[in-house]
């Protein structure tokens, strides 16, 4: 019965936690981002017609607006759309899936390497309840997918260096960092230094098996070298994401000083950086930025009762991990160090490697702590990081939509489908491609408007660079004073730039609200 029951809850906790990662995928984040859009696009395009956005057939890196993506997520993602279609559901479809496949993975990691199965079962549960991995998966983000990767190659490379038996495992270990380094740019770092100390750690029988390893995981990579090296613009989003691209940084180094001072500089401001990536405060309480940072209500990347708990896992990794803990500590400070060397605060999307193996700490803790704690304090543990947990899905699923739609670009697929509908109605569909207070953001509407009116690829790919006009809509900045109204035409503008009150010519007839009831769009005919 006791068995039974085990077996009970832990499908009820798998069930669980598949669920609340797919429920309302659709609508919470409100709407799909610019780089979401972009990713959905060009996998749309590339299912359609084999090439980008941009005309580019099969391309190892996408141009997307100027971003140059890491590309396998992008080629994942052309059989959801074509299952499922033009959606939100669609586009964030591998992301999930990689953030339920990472959680199991990290679970039986630590199982191989502690032999415990209650910890790894443990681990598991902690990173399926982070609201940063949550929440992550719950996006189209490519460093989502590189995660599952790093998480999936060390494993496997593990479970080899235990056996030795089959060189398959070693095999798919290698394919695993290389996929890494195809899903993000930041992995070009991280994956080869992960490749290169895993054999240290933990040597192999013989040494063909090590530089095997190393020559066939750098192999597959090679071809992203070679792309690298051919176009230069490919790597500009990570070159760009670098600290030594910070201006007064880059012409510090570009000046007469000495080599010394330099190198000075560079080390200062990477433990600078690093200092900042492990600050408790942000990784437990303010990190995760669901709302604005004035905002009082703010959450970590982890849920904040957890934090004494990765403190005394920490203390305690050795008594659990054996000789696997150092390779854990090496494993975090390697990821921490590649975040590191790239501008900015701390970024949760060049940290998720960084959340397996914080999770095992966290775990480590809990188990530490409730070995010889009474009853009445295991529950109240329990009970206190699950109403954390309670708290901050309520505040996702409810708040986070309301208060989040001029960062998640709102109205643009709404705009879609109302002008699919009556697009036959004007000669012209003219659409500013500004949004927010002031207009001070632009948006990317010539996505959004053919991937949820689904618009043939080859019309995108045909028009002229930056050029806004799309059949018959026309993307601009609009200007009323210059602005010669027509007959039968549309306009769609952001509440900043309304027309003048005493124009006469033009007649609202749909207004596109946020989810906070404010107008974000509204549309206008020619009388």
């Amino acid at each position: 019965m006791k068995k039974i029951l085990i077996l009970f809850s832990l499908i009820l906790l798998t069930a669980s936690v598949i669920y609340i990662r797919l429920y309302c995928l659709e609508k919470v984040p409100v709407h799909l981002g610019n780089d979401e859009i972009s990713i959905a696009w060009d996998a749309y395009s590339i299912g359609k017609t084999l090439r980008d956005e941009h005309n580019h057939y099969l391309p190892l890196s996408f141009q997307s607006h100027g971003d140059y993506k890491a590309p396998l997520y992008i080629y994942l993602s052309v059989l959801p759309i074509k299952i499922f279609g033009n959606t939100e559901f669609s586009a964030r479809f591998v992301s999930v899936l990689a953030g339920l496949l990472t959680i199991a993975v990290t679970g039986l990691l630590v199982y191989e390497i502690s032999g415990q199965k209650s910890l790894g079962f443990l681990t598991a549960l902690v990173l399926a309840f982070c609201p940063g991995h949550f929440y992550a998966s719950r996006i189209a983000w490519e460093s989502n997918l590189a995660a599952f990767w790093v998480v999936l190659g060390i494993y496997l490379y593990l479970l080899f260096a235990k056996t030795q038996k089959s060189l398959i495992l070693l095999t798919l270990s290698g394919l695993a960092f290389a996929l890494s380094a195809y899903s993000y740019h930041l992995q070009k770092m991280l994956s080869p230094l992960l490749v290169f100390f895993l054999p240290l750690f933990f040597p192999l029988k013989n040494r063909r098996q090590k530089y095997f390893f190393w020559a066939f995981t750098f192999l597959l990579v090679l071809p992203l070298a070679l792309d690298l090296l051919n176009q230069s613009g490919t790597g500009s989003r990570a070159n760009t994401q670098m600290i030594w691209n910070i201006p007064t940084i880059h012409d510090y180094l570009a000046s007469r000083h000495s080599i010394v001072l330099k190198f000075s500089l560079l080390f200062s401001t990477v433990l600078s950086n690093f200092s900042a990536h492990i600050n408790l405060g942000y990784l437990f309480f303010t990190g995760l930025a669901l709302v604005p940072q004035k905002t009082p209500f703010q959450f970590g990347w982890f849920l904040a009762p957890s934090l004494p708990f990765l403190l005394t896992g920490a203390i305690s990794g050795k008594k659990y991990l054996g000789k696997y803990h150092r390779f854990l500590f090496s494993w975090l400070a390697l990821g921490l160090l590649t975040s590191s060397l790239t501008r900015g605060e701390p970024n949760l999307g060049r940290n998720l490697p960084n959340l397996a193996p914080y999770s095992i700490l966290i775990a480590i803790g809990f188990m530490e702590v409730s070995k010889n704690a009474r009853s009445w304090l295991k529950i109240a543990i329990i009970g206190f990081n699950g109403f954390f947990l309670v708290y901050f899905l309520s505040f996702y699923f409810v708040h986070f939509p309301k208060y989040s739609g001029e960062n998640w670009q709102y109205g643009y697929k709404q705009i879609a489908l109302f002008t699919k509908s009556v697009y036959q109605n004007y000669d012209r569909i003219i659409i500013d491609s500004r949004f927010g207070p002031n207009n001070r953001y632009v948006g990317i509407p010539h996505l959004y408007l053919p991937y949820f009116s689904d618009v043939d690829p080859r019309i995108i790919q045909k028009r002229p660079e930056n050029n806004g006009e799309i059949g018959k809509y026309s993307i601009k900045e609009i200007n009323w004073e210059k602005e010669a109204i027509k007959p039968n035409r549309l306009y769609v503008v952001p509440e900043a730039n309304l027309p003048f009150l005493e124009d006469k010519s033009l007649k609202l007839v749909r207004t596109i609200y946020l989810p906070n009831s404010k107008p974000a769009f509204r549309i206008f005919e020619t009388i």
